[in-house]
């Protein structure tokens, strides 16, 4: 225990506190360190780095490299727990999933993210799996790693959405994960938005089309209003699930009692052993009981999905159009869409491309370098899985957000400026923006309920739908 004098700017004055140094918080933050910043365990054996700590604090005592991978294996246990009791929570859990081969170790990984929308309406990206697949890389064996994923994390009946690229064995393996889901009734929408196919892919495809048809329209009139129909009666079913669900939620709360009571309980003058409770109904819980349930009962003339579409679409102001943020939207008009709301937190969290997945073999990529290729494939997840963890913990990036735009830019560069062409033809039949639900802002006039990462102008929904 030592004295430490804590100086005030504003007045120069000082005060002195006890101090004491927690060297378990200080194992605890280097191996967050480690796993942040990617170093080798051996970066605790460093002279410099030990000097300098030893400058900043007498009490410093040396981390030697295997002190820190345990460490690091603790620090990524404690993180799992956490994610495990936050899943508890989450209404829906979207996945994103891809394959991997280190260059070094030459054998083959399977990342898992899974992508939520928590309480305070803020998207979240966690790296839940990054493990060893062994070949061959068959349809059923991608399918057998992905479920067990699934039940070590508990979101076995908690995911609605897996967003893969168009290899054929991700067809295979989750035609099988959907027939096995679907007899257990665990798919909402009847799993018609189980298997979603990255977007890059997609625009991939409608270029290459785009160019076969030398550049004529990809969708007929008659085709793209039959597209719209069919988006507007997919979008009614699913909140319709929604509607259902929340009814039978309130009935189940209804059935298990409204209002508070009290027991009183008083001892038998002729015999201790038995207690005489008396239960006392207030007359505040008869009121709210009753107001519950006739709130509960009245429908309203018309849905929040009616109520929603009919409604205008958001026009921001002029220059503010990058600064609209969809997710803020949502979240300060929860209580005026409850039941939609909820349909929408679980439709933006779902993504339409598989960066999440190429970001994370990026990190594999620099965590397996040539140096440390004898890398046990648990202590590999431990580095990968916890650094993401870590990062959320911290709140904090691993690249800017220019950083971020410019590999995406670089991704689909060789698209050209073809892509103009092409999203400009699917806007004008409003064909591709119906083809998505929910979504973000525009670049230029951001709508409520749009393609999510979208950069088509948004229009009114009466038109839109």
């Amino acid at each position: 225990m030592v004295l430490s004098v804590e100086i005030v700017a504003s007045d120069c004055a000082g005060s002195i506190a006890n101090f004491k140094y927690d060297r378990a918080k200080v194992r605890e933050l280097t191996a967050h360190m480690t796993l942040y910043h990617e170093y080798p365990f051996m970066q605790m054996d460093d002279v410099i780095f030990n000097k300098f700590m030893r400058a900043n604090t007498p009490y410093w005592q040396k981390i030697t490299r295997t002190t820190i991978k345990n460490d690091c294996i603790s620090a990524y246990e404690i993180e799992k727990k956490k994610l495990k009791t936050l899943f508890k929570s989450i209404n829906k859990v979207n996945i994103t999933t891809d394959m991997w081969k280190s260059s070094n170790q030459k054998i083959g990984y399977m990342v898992v993210t899974g992508q939520f929308i928590d309480s305070d309406w803020n998207l979240q990206k966690r790296v839940l799996n990054f493990f060893h697949v062994p070949p061959p890389h068959s349809g059923v064996i991608v399918a057998d790693a992905l479920q067990k994923c699934f039940i070590e994390w508990g979101i076995e009946d908690k995911f609605s959405t897996i967003i893969v690229d168009n290899a054929k064995y991700y067809d295979v393996a989750l035609r099988i994960l959907k027939d096995k889901f679907t007899l257990k009734k665990k798919l909402s929408f009847g799993g018609r938005i189980f298997h979603v196919r990255c977007c890059a892919h997609i625009i991939n495809l409608l270029v290459l089309r785009w160019n076969q048809r030398s550049k004529r329209y990809i969708y007929p009139e008659a085709e793209a209003n039959r597209n719209i129909v069919t988006v507007k009666q997919a979008l009614y079913e699913i909140y319709n699930e929604y509607v259902v669900t929340h009814a039978a939620t309130h009935t189940a709360q209804g059935e298990g009692g409204q209002g508070t009571t009290r027991e009183i309980g008083s001892s038998s003058a002729s015999g201790g052993d038995h207690d005489i409770k008396k239960t006392i109904v207030t007359g505040s819980s008869l009121i709210l009981g009753h107001v519950s349930r006739t709130v509960d009962t009245i429908q309203p003339s018309k849905s929040d999905l009616d109520i929603y579409l009919d409604e205008s679409a958001f026009i921001c102001a002029e220059g503010s159009a990058n600064k609209f943020d969809i997710m803020e939207w949502w979240k300060a008009n929860t209580l005026k869409f409850h039941i939609l709301s909820k349909m929408a937190r679980d439709i933006l969290s779902i993504r339409i491309t598989s960066v999440a997945s190429e970001s994370t073999f990026s990190a594999g990529g620099r965590v397996i370098d040539p140096y440390r290729t004898s890398l046990l494939l648990e202590t590999v997840q431990v580095l990968l899985c916890g650094a993401d963890w870590v990062r959320a913990l911290h709140r904090l990036k691993k690249g800017s957000k220019d950083r971020v735009l410019g590999i995406l830019d670089r991704e689909l560069s060789t698209l050209g400026n073809q892509m103009c062409d092409v999203a400009y033809s699917c806007l004008v039949h409003k064909s591709f923006c119906n083809t998505l639900v929910f979504g973000l802002q525009s670049q230029s006039r951001p709508c409520k309920l749009s393609s999510y990462g979208s950069a088509f102008p948004a229009r009114s929904r009466n038109n839109w739908l």
